[in-house]
């Protein structure tokens, strides 16, 4: 990176690391609450801010989403209680956003990003057997030693074991980072040129397992399903128009003849222990409180539900429109979807294989974790991974556009200022 002199690999090794240390371990410092991982977005983001060098469409929204995160959070909270949870919505939303954007420079840092965020995972699935055996939250039970107690489901066993989440907050999210990397799994061993090592997917399924999670499993099967699919069909002609058209077909039916449609099918057939039927409710309910506040949301806490119902929201996309209103939740779609799109009509102008699956794995990565969204609450060091893989891809386009001929057909690129980015 040349602005700076920055070694952007060791950033990227450095975000994966403060991704292994639990949310929970937090400091308080005259009420503000601090761990590594807001830390480490915090410098890093403001090393990031000068290296940037002309913005796109993406950039665009997803500023206008966190701006409006902090302005609803400020205006439902006040200023003295909303003043922090707007300050670590911005750094974990856009800061998170520009580690990705910024610190991938190169073809080769993604790749090496994967191969870090694929290690953790290794390591954290194997730690998931005997904390899911054992019953015991070995990770937890350290961290509480020095830092503030975690709360989290200490005792959640389900299928005589204790339903494993490692470093993160939630088994669930462990779940979904485990499926994750098996998206990445995908990149590396394309870039690698290497497919012996599909059994690195081995550990990762277990750790799946450990977390007894539907939402994970219902990710593991759609990526797998997505993989076949690539797979068999490279051959044909204008294969994404025709992916489109059968997931519309597919779509339609289950909203005419299911009932509650899609979101139905996920949370009524691909649940465990009965969680879809409380999912259905929070999205019945849900758009409920979104109507009554459409603008700038409420006090998320205190939304309407049935007196049996916890406070958490398990489902994301809900939760943004309870907290932030109809314009919180349209920016984040539309980031959703503009981000997808992007690169994935960018990588139709790649002309080499092997760069496109890579852009293609990125791409199936992001895919899974906000179809995962509908059925979970993002937070903790997942929700930080979830912006700053949004900030990846757009850093994956420049990248690409860099390489020499023969690997991009034609070089196209929706931004204002100059043409150059920081690398």
């Amino acid at each position: 990176m040349d602005r700076l002199n920055i070694n952007s690999r060791k950033w990227l090794l450095a975000f994966v690391v403060v991704l292994a240390i639990p949310h929970y371990a937090l400091i308080d410092l005259g009420g503000i609450a601090l761990n590594p991982l807001r830390v480490f977005l915090i410098i890093g983001a403001l090393i990031a801010v000068w290296q940037i060098r002309y913005i796109n469409f993406v950039d665009i929204l997803m500023a206008s989403f966190a701006s409006w995160l902090v302005i609803c959070t400020l205006y439902n909270y006040g200023f003295e209680e909303g003043f922090g949870r707007a300050g670590f919505l911005l750094v974990e939303t856009l800061f998170a956003y520009l580690i990705g954007r910024v610190f991938v420079t190169k073809i080769t840092d993604f790749t090496d990003l994967c191969r870090y965020i694929l290690i953790l995972a290794l390591i954290l699935s194997l730690l998931s057997i005997p904390e899911a055996i054992l019953r015991w939250r070995f990770i937890a039970d350290a961290v509480n030693l020095f830092f503030t107690h975690d709360y989290l489901n200490q005792d959640d066993i389900r299928y005589g074991i204790l339903r494993a989440r490692t470093v993160f907050s939630h088994q669930i999210l462990f779940g979904i980072f485990c499926s994750f990397a098996v998206c990445l799994l995908f990149t590396v061993i394309y870039y690698k040129k290497n497919t012996t090592r599909y059994w690195v997917a081995i550990p990762l399924v277990i750790g799946i397992a450990m977390s007894v999670s539907s939402t994970a499993i219902m990710v593991l099967m759609m990526t797998v399903g997505a993989l076949i699919l690539e797979r068999y069909t490279r051959q044909v002609d204008k294969r994404g128009v025709y992916i489109t058209l059968g997931f519309s077909i597919f779509v339609l039916f289950s909203e005419l003849f299911v009932g509650g449609g899609v979101f139905g099918i996920v949370n009524r057939y691909l649940s465990i222990s009965g969680t879809g039927y409380y999912r259905v409710q929070i999205w019945e309910l849900g758009w409920i409180n979104i109507w009554e506040n459409p603008i700038l949301g409420m006090v998320g806490e205190n939304w309407k539900r049935y007196p049996w119902m916890l406070g958490s929201i398990d489902n994301y996309y809900i939760k943004v429109g309870i907290y932030f209103g109809f314009v919180g939740l349209l920016l984040l779609v539309a980031t959703i979807i503009a981000s997808l799109t992007t690169v994935i009509r960018f990588n139709g102008q790649v002309i080499n294989p092997q760069l496109r699956y890579i852009i293609f794995g990125w791409w199936l990565a992001f895919l899974g974790m906000s179809v995962a969204a509908i059925s979970v609450d993002l937070f903790g060091q997942f929700y930080a991974l979830y912006f700053m893989w949004i900030g990846v891809g757009q850093a994956l386009i420049v990248a690409a556009n860099k390489l020499p001929a023969g690997f991009v057909q034609k070089r196209q690129s929706r931004s204002f200022g100059p043409s150059v980015t920081a690398g």
